[in-house]
């Protein structure tokens, strides 16, 4: 019986590390999505830390096209995660000018809210 419960025990987190890594992997593509549709409010709702200024940034933007992708699976302990992501940010202005792309790797913190997770910071991490 003891075994069994332990077995049960095992299942189930793993079962939640599997919804945790899901649920961040969600997290980063809807970051991804507001960043693309140039949506401070949305950005805000899942890094509520983001620095300010980054609306009027968009108003200046024709388009934007941003990637986060998880180089590794989340680091989870408990109400936090971290991740390693590749970050690549490509703007064109309204005027047309294309700047050099940031392409980097960042690490991502998280923090659990509620069900899903929110993002705590974002920090280059350098070579």
């Amino acid at each position: 019986r003891r075994v069994q419960e332990q077995k049960n025990q095992e299942q189930q987190r793993a079962q939640q590390l599997a919804a945790d890594q899901q649920s961040i992997g969600r997290t980063l593509t809807a970051l991804e999505d507001a960043y693309n549709r140039k949506d401070p409010g949305a950005i805000r709702a899942i890094w509520p830390g983001m620095q300010s200024g980054t609306a009027e940034q968009f108003n200046n933007l024709k388009s934007v096209e941003f990637r986060m992708r998880p180089a590794a699976p989340a680091d989870i302990n408990g109400d936090s995660a971290t991740v390693l992501c590749n970050r690549t940010f490509q703007v064109t202005t309204k005027d047309g000018l294309r700047p050099k792309p940031i392409d980097e790797r960042v690490s991502v913190s998280f923090a659990r809210n509620g069900s899903g997770w929110i993002i705590r910071s974002i920090k280059k991490v350098q070579p």
